[in-house]
């Protein structure tokens, strides 16, 4: 299996607009489960040099290791960069052992 973490700004999303994202992209994309993780976040700014801090959300997954399981991670980063003009939405993946 994967452990996906997916870490998002939310700057630009309000609870309510994450909500509607999460509903109508992230459960479809991902209708085995994942856990939603709210938190501080930094990150450094390429063009400015500065690090910035925001709000943020991870989302942590555990699928199977299929291209198929990684490509649906890669929508739900796509749609929300597009939605919110983000320059990125981080990703790490682990290999985990894990039962269900």
């Amino acid at each position: 299996m994967l452990l996906a973490m997916l870490y998002f700004g939310r700057a630009a999303a309000s609870d309510a607009v994450w909500a509607r994202f999460v509903d109508q992209i992230v459960v479809p994309a991902l209708p085995d489960g994942f856990t939603e993780l709210d938190g501080d976040g930094a990150w450094l700014n390429p063009t400015t040099g500065t690090t910035g801090r925001e709000r943020s959300t991870v989302l942590v997954v555990a699928i199977e290791d299929r291209p198929d399981r990684r490509a649906a991670l890669e929508r739900v980063r796509a749609a929300y960069r597009q939605a919110f003009h983000q320059q990125s939405v981080g990703l790490t993946l682990t290999q985990v052992c894990g039962d269900f």
